[in-house]
């Protein structure tokens, strides 16, 4: 026979009991009492269910008003929540408790917003968590915003990519790194090596790099990445990162980013005395400017004001090159040579004699800080890049200048991409390329100069720097 079950006495007596609805109604989490106690969160939880305890009984009648109408004026749920300390749940439910209807995000979208939203995922390949991210709203809001404007939903897995498995195969066995043939293929090293090894062909191992460790540290000790020394070497990251901890080397962090080389006396040795500018630090020793700035701060190094950075011309130089610049036809580019400053600096000395920015822009090779993103975005679009594909293929992947065959190529504008863009603004005056950014792309895919694929040919990446731009 079994034994009769005998109800469990209670753990918490009614004085505790007590103690935990005042610590509740001080906004104590469930977690925070149930450590205080030593009892598990599900047991504070069920004694508060039983004492009918929500989060919505401790909000008074003066709060739920005020949350009604935070609601109606357009706020947020989650704004409301951390107003008042409480989760979004809460919120919700005293708001579906008063017979008020919970607004969908697509609400938050305006015309203008889904219709670049539209025009990004179709030609950008943006993702629609990307896109979420970017305006504010949940995927689900981005996906009914497709829907509504009849956009088909793409994959979230990628359609297979086709490969000239004959081709990748020639390339392997002729003497081509994995990573190599990736790079001319614009897919990963694990892609080529995936389909190899689906054909039978052994996998030859990197090469021996044994004889090179000690090199290899000395420059990784010096501040080269392993992305650096990796192409140095011609093999992959991973096999550095390898090499280095087989020798006892202690990798650096992602997130450490400081070049041991760049001491305090060689930043007062340029910076103060040499009167070199962030810019020109950074490019001297291989960094971004954002590490000079930091590594100055670091070192308790005084920085100039803007007043002074951007006087690097005396002030005798001012009047001769205004005078040059009215009198002949030298652009910014050619003057700052001669006074060994940026083009910036002999833009922003124009500007402040008078000199409108319009002008600068048209006499060339100044500097065009307004159109520069919008041309950017034009080399950046999904038919740009099918475009520069185009003529690799119609090339067969040879250079026209040199006769290189694979590698880093470039497609080369016999009539400059500059000269094309500056006619396409020029054929539509009303529309100004900082506001009308979005309006301007959709124009320039129907444009047919920026897509005359009789104006391109394929060059090599090395000699592309050479060429006359």
């Amino acid at each position: 026979m079994y034994k009769k079950y005998k109800k469990r006495k209670p753990i918490l007596s009614d004085t505790q009991v007590k103690q935990i609805i005042e610590f509740y109604k001080n906004n104590k989490s469930s977690k925070e009492i149930a450590k205080h106690f030593g009892v598990s969160n599900s047991t504070i939880k069920r004694c508060l269910q039983n004492n009918n305890i929500t989060k919505t009984s401790l909000l008074n009648q003066e709060e739920t008003k005020d949350i009604i109408q935070f609601y109606k004026e357009g706020k947020t749920l989650v704004w409301i929540a951390d107003r008042y300390n409480v989760s979004r749940p809460t919120i919700k439910k005293c708001l579906t408790d008063n017979n008020i209807t919970i607004r969908s995000k697509i609400f938050k979208l305006s015309i203008d917003e889904e219709e670049n939203i539209v025009f990004n995922y179709i030609n950008f390949n943006i993702s629609m968590l990307r896109l979420s991210k970017l305006y504010n709203v949940s995927e689900n809001c981005i996906n009914d915003c497709l829907k509504r404007h009849n956009v088909p939903i793409r994959k979230r897995s990628f359609e297979k990519i086709q490969l000239n498995i004959d081709q990748i195969k020639k390339e392997y066995l002729e003497g081509l790194s994995l990573r190599k043939i990736a790079e001319k293929h614009n897919v990963s090293d694990d892609t080529i090596s995936k389909r190899l090894q689906k054909t039978n062909i052994r996998i030859i191992k990197e090469k021996d790099l044994t004889q090179y460790r000690q090199e290899m540290i000395d420059l990784y000790e010096l501040g080269f990445n392993t992305t650096e020394l990796a192409k140095k070497f011609d093999v992959c990251p991973q096999t550095i990162s390898y090499h280095l901890k087989k020798s006892g080397v202690k990798l650096r962090d992602k997130n450490d980013k400081r070049i041991k080389h760049i001491t305090r006396e060689l930043l007062i040795q340029d910076y103060v005395y040499g009167r070199m500018s962030i810019t020109e630090v950074s490019q001297k020793y291989g960094v971004g400017e954002g590490t000079i700035f930091r590594r100055l701060q670091e070192y308790n190094i005084m920085m100039r004001e803007k007043n002074e950075t951007r006087e690097k011309i005396p002030k005798e130089e001012h009047q001769n090159v205004v005078r040059r610049w009215k009198n002949g036809k030298e652009t910014c580019k050619k003057m700052s040579e001669d006074y060994d400053c940026v083009p910036e600096t002999i833009s922003y000395l124009l500007q402040r004699n008078n000199i409108s920015h319009q002008e600068i822009i048209d006499r060339g090779n100044g500097w065009n800080g307004r159109t520069t993103d919008l041309g950017r975005n034009i080399r950046a679009c999904k038919k740009y890049r099918e475009y520069r594909q185009k003529c690799f293929e119609r090339d067969h992947f040879i250079c026209q200048k040199t006769g290189q065959k694979g590698g880093k190529l470039n497609a080369h504008h016999i009539k400059s991409f500059r000269k094309i863009f500056k006619e396409f603004l020029e054929s539509y005056p009303q529309f100004d390329p900082n506001k009308d950014k979005t309006r301007l792309l959709k124009l320039a895919q129907d444009y047919e100069p920026f897509w005359d694929l009789n104006n391109v040919i394929t060059v090599s990446e090395e000699f592309h720097k050479h060429m006359p731009k």
